[in-house]
Parts: C-alpha cells; structure tokens; sequence
C-alpha cells in the first residue's frame, strides 16, 4: 500500500499561543513598520548625544563678557569666562536639589589625566549655595599659559566631584564637545592657549 501524507500537515494553522504585540511574530507581519521603528531608534541616539555640546552665550545683562558653557543631562551646568578684571573663571552650577558644602571646593578631572584639579576655598575658588566659582587663569597678552584651560580645550569629558550640606559624594560630568570653539569665542578667538608645567 502507497503511503501518501496527510494534507492537513501542510496547511497554515493560526498557532493556538498568544504572542505579546512586542514579538518577533509581529515584526515579520510588518516589516515595514519594524524597520521604520528601528531607524527612529538608532538616529534618535546621535540627537542625544550632539546635545549636550559647548556654546557661547553673548549680550547677558549681568555678564560683561560672552561666557562658553554647556548642560549635561542631569541639569547640571558648566560656564568659562573673563571677568571685568581679565580673571578666567570656570563656574560649576549645580542641580542638586541640596546645596553645595562650603568648606570644599569642588575637584574636577579631563579624563583620566593626572592629577585631578582641586584648590582650596579661598579667593580663587568661592562657594555659594549650588554654585561653585573657580579662577583657573589670567589674561595677558595674547598667549595664556594654563592647564585647567588647555585640558578643557583638548579633552573629551571632564568630570566634577562634590559634597553637599548633607554630607553626600556626589559626580558629575560634562561632555567637551566643541569647547575649543566656544571657549576661543568666549575668550577671544587670537587667544594661544598653552599647557602650563605641572
């Protein structure tokens, strides 16, 4: 006798599991929709990144020059800029809900560089409430011998460690993403920014 197959065993049957909407039954049934939702994902990615990217903010009331600063995701905010008197400040605002401890001013590190830069609380480094106001150089002449600055020209990431009035250790850090354009405009774009000895 001839065995033939069963024809029922080649028919499609709707599957009696029911699949959640996110499954990979449902991407084949919808390609198009699948790949739409996936290049949605991956240009979504850059946008965030390209965010968070050094600028120069200019006609500000209380500043009498144009300060270069950036916003990291937490909220937190970073500004370099010349005061009246040509001092060239960094200013670490911070988004903590507590403030800042006073007794210490906050250290600051460009990627893995040694050593971390850290100053004690006195003229150069002033805290107050979230803010914490750091004198890193001094304009004179066209050429400025600096380490902090030229760290924060040539590095990728610059990270800030603190306390607040609660006693908590806190890090954040900042992309350096086109700082070099935005400090040289805050600064002066003839301004030769050197690497000071260690």
């Amino acid at each position: 006798t001839n065995m033939r197959p069963d024809p029922s065993l080649w028919e499609s049957k709707p599957s009696d599991v029911s699949r959640p909407a996110g499954s990979c039954l449902r991407i084949r049934r919808h390609p198009r929709r699948a790949c739409v939702f996936l290049m949605m994902t991956i240009c979504a990615l850059p946008l965030r990144a390209a965010g968070e990217r050094w600028t120069t903010e200019t006609d500000i009331p209380t500043a009498p020059r144009p300060q270069a600063t950036v916003t990291n995701p937490h909220g937190d905010k970073l500004l370099v800029f010349a005061d009246q008197d040509g001092h060239v400040m960094t200013q670490f605002i911070s988004a903590s809900p507590v403030s800042l401890n006073k007794s210490s001013c906050p250290t600051f590190q460009v990627d893995q560089r040694q050593p971390p830069h850290s100053f004690p609380i006195s003229q150069r480094c002033r805290v107050e409430g979230h803010q914490a106001l750091v004198e890193i150089a001094a304009l004179s002449g066209r050429k400025l011998e600096s380490r902090v600055l030229y760290e924060f020209i040539n590095g990728s990431r610059i990270a800030f460690r603190f306390t607040t009035q609660d006693g908590a250790y806190h890090e954040r850090s900042f992309s350096l993403s086109r700082s070099k354009q935005a400090i040289a405009a805050a600064l002066g774009d003839n301004l030769q920014i050197l690497s000071s000895p260690r």
